[in-house]
């Protein structure tokens, strides 16, 4: 007799089903929104709760902002990756991280990104790769 050890039968669920890049930008996170929002035709908005990560007995807040185009198949979130504390120490480089959702060309968005002005550059994450992929898990 088989034992189900899965609420989700035999059914593989992957939870870091996303795409992540990296963006170097000096801006205020509101600043680079209203860039890539002007930029790009997108509307983030600042999410209500900002993501609280605890890493060595330190706590610290990064804001999140949100877009999701209208027919819901691609949702972005753009994260603060300094704050008090760092979300991805592993990614130095990173000033913010924008997670996509949904069927989006990344290739496609990251050479949009290095149109936008303040911008520096942006660079493909590879999440399966990060000790601190449970970041992203909001």
């Amino acid at each position: 007799m088989k034992l189900k050890t899965s609420w989700f039968d035999d059914e593989e669920i992957n939870l870091y089903d996303f795409d992540l890049i990296g963006i170097s930008c000096h801006l205020k996170d509101y600043e680079l929104c209203w860039n890539i929002n002007k930029a790009l035709g997108f509307n983030f908005k600042k999410h209500d709760k900002e993501l609280e990560i605890t890493v060595k007995k330190v706590l610290s807040k990064h804001p999140i902002f949100t877009f999701a185009l209208e027919d819901g198949l691609i949702s972005y979130s753009l994260i603060k990756n300094r704050t008090t504390g760092v979300l991805v120490a592993e990614q130095p480089n990173a000033d913010y991280f924008l997670k996509i959702e949904g069927e989006a060309n990344t290739n496609q968005l990251m050479e949009q990104l290095k149109t936008v002005n303040n911008i520096n550059t942006c660079f493909k994450v590879d999440v399966n790769t990060l000790k601190s992929k449970d970041h992203f898990l909001f």
